[in-house]
Parts: C-alpha cells; structure tokens; sequence
C-alpha cells in the first residue's frame, strides 16, 4: 500500500509497504522455523528436512520490497530506494528527466486495481500500486501537481 507520506513545495515523499501478503510470509517462515527447531529437538529426522525446506519461504520472503519515491527541488532529483531483505538499491534521476504520473489498471484474482506510472530516464517506474481508482487518482493528482509546480523560489 502506498502513502504519500511528506507533501511540501520543496519535497514530495511516496512510501510503498508491502502488503498483507508480506506479513503473511513473514509469520509462515517464523512458524516454519518453529516447527523445524522443535522437530529437532525431538531428534526426529524429519527436523533437518524441514530445517532445509525453510529455505523456499525465504526465498518468497526475499522477493517482498519496500519502495520509496522521494522528488526533491532543492536537489533536482527523483530518488527511488528499493529495499529487499537482502539490501538496497538506489536510483537517482535528474527532475527533468521525470514524465507525467499517469495511471494503469492491473487486473486482480477478482477485482481491477490501479498503480501509478511514472516515465523517468526512458524506463516505466510504478510509483504505487493496488490502489483503487480513487486514492490512485488522488496519488496522480498530487504527483502532477508538485512537478507542474516547479522547484521553490529562493
């Protein structure tokens, strides 16, 4: 879920948490390591498979990302942090380089959803995503609002 989360002439900060989904992973490979060590302890042999197995939870865990998006005027700059459990990554783009926000629709397992786009140094940056049509127009209004604004006057 995304949330706009600093709002200023000067700065404009989008925050995106993972969703319900990450919590999810995140209590099935605690459980999972639960279940191992306590199999373990039993001197079953199965604990050292299930030990083992815990290895394909982290790896979905590994997949879940946090992203932030930060427009800063006083810098000139786009920054877009993407934090995974393994590290960060950081990408850095002139303000003159950032397109319009726009938006898409993604369809769900049994409902339509919406992300914001953004086009910044030639490739598609999803700003939020699983949004609905409200909060993502609302989040496409405040993006194109801050950059048709410019940088602040000294």
């Amino acid at each position: 879920m995304a949330d706009l989360v600093e709002n200023s002439r000067g700065r404009l900060v989008i925050d995106q948490k993972p969703g319900k989904i990450a919590w999810f992973l995140g209590g099935f490979v605690i459980f999972w390591l639960y279940i191992s060590i306590q199999t373990l302890r039993e001197s079953d042999p199965i604990g050292g498979i299930f030990l083992a197995a815990t290895a394909l939870p982290l790896l979905f865990l590994s997949l879940v990302e946090r992203q932030t998006l930060v427009f800063d005027a006083t810098d000139r700059a786009f920054t877009i942090t993407k934090r995974t459990v393994f590290g960060r990554k950081v990408k850095v783009f002139e303000l003159g380089e950032v397109g319009r926000a726009k938006t898409t629709s993604v369809r769900g397992k049994d409902r339509r959803f919406k992300q914001v786009v953004l086009q910044a140094g030639g490739e598609e940056i999803i700003a939020a995503r699983m949004l609905t049509k409200f909060k993502a127009l609302q989040m496409m209004d405040q993006i194109n609002g801050w950059l048709d604004s410019g940088p602040p006057k000294a």
